[in-house]
């Protein structure tokens, strides 16, 4: 290989600086590409039709790793049925610092069989999202206002 085609470093310091930049932009590109297309995916789903799904399975526990931390996202999958089809999705709810939590939380809240709401989307009925009131696996819980609750 001809020695002009190379670019030439007099610094290892400029190689490692845009090596790091580099990477930085290709990363923060991936994102930006994978945020555009989850919204383009589920664009209007508060719009789609629903219909009554349930959970299968025990729920799962999967690892995902940050900067300085490893969580464990509790992960359901759920069954539903459109037009005599059954589909399938998996939905991630929530995050926990220890398995042990997020084991804990699928078995009290999620147990096999659990009822969900399900919007599919009409052209693609395998594309779908749960309907899920965040307050209901949230500390962070509304002020309670004494309101009697109909059962």
């Amino acid at each position: 290989m001809a020695a002009g085609l190379l670019p030439r470093f007099d610094n290892f310091f400029d190689l490692f600086r845009i090596v790091i930049w580099g990477t930085f932009v290709l990363g923060l590109a991936y994102g930006i590409i994978r945020f555009v297309i989850l919204v383009l995916k589920f664009r209007g789903s508060d719009d789609w039709p629903t219909v009554d799904g349930k959970t299968i399975g025990p729920g799962q526990v999967k690892t995902s790793y940050n900067d300085r931390s490893v969580d464990y996202d509790a992960e359901i999958t759920y069954e539903y049925v459109v037009n005599g089809t059954s589909h399938r999705g998996t939905y991630r709810l929530k995050s926990f610092k220890q398995k042990q939590q997020a084991e804990s939380f699928l078995l009290e809240h999620m147990p096999e069989g659990t009822a969900v709401v399900v919007h599919y989307k009409p052209e693609d009925p395998g594309t779908s999202m749960l309907e899920l009131d965040p307050y209901e696996f949230d500390d962070d819980e509304p002020i309670s206002l004494n309101l009697e609750q109909k059962k």
